[in-house]
């Protein structure tokens, strides 16, 4: 049986977010389910920082202040969360936010199990070949690794931008 009545939409903001969130909105309408909306603050370094130092091993993390900009970006994150919750929740679903630090694939995957939902909704992002190799991809490692289906949404070049709500509603 398939149960989609818990669905859970990851975004980062970028385009192809907002599309998978018009997914998750429509899909969660649908089912008259329950909608959480997650974001995972990230601190990224460059990915050649990431590469383990010849015979010395991995580099650690570093423990790093927050910058009066990042306080800004947090808020802004905030903002934007607020805007998605404040939408779907016009539209009558009832919805939970979450705001989370770490690595996207593993908060992804561990706020999926912990509420037991039915799908996992991604947009999709075009990485280059070096990117995909050196990080993996962030979709790629959920979609290994849930253990519910997920959907991926990835935007096409030639849509003009109107959202899915608009294009059936």
């Amino acid at each position: 049986m398939v149960h989609l009545d818990k669905i859970l939409i990851a975004t980062d903001f970028s385009v192809s977010s907002e599309e998978a969130f018009e997914y998750a909105l429509y899909l969660a309408l649908l089912q008259r389910g329950k909608l959480y909306i997650l974001h995972v603050l990230t601190r990224d370094f460059s990915p050649v920082c990431m590469i383990p130092a010849l015979e010395v091993g991995p580099v650690p993390e570093l423990e790093i202040p927050v910058s009066p900009r990042e306080d800004e970006y947090e808020a802004e994150i905030k903002q934007k969360m607020f805007e998605l919750v404040q939408r779907a929740r016009k539209e009558g679903l009832i919805v939970e936010d979450l705001l989370v630090n770490g690595k996207p694939f593993h908060e992804i995957i561990r706020i999926s199990r912990e509420r037991a939902v039915g799908l996992i909704i991604l947009g999709s992002h075009e990485k280059s070949e070096l990117e995909s190799r050196l990080l993996g991809s962030t979709v790629e490692k959920v979609t290994r690794k849930a253990s519910c289906p997920v959907l991926i949404v990835r935007r096409f070049p030639s849509e003009t931008g109107a959202g899915l709500m608009e294009k059936n509603g």
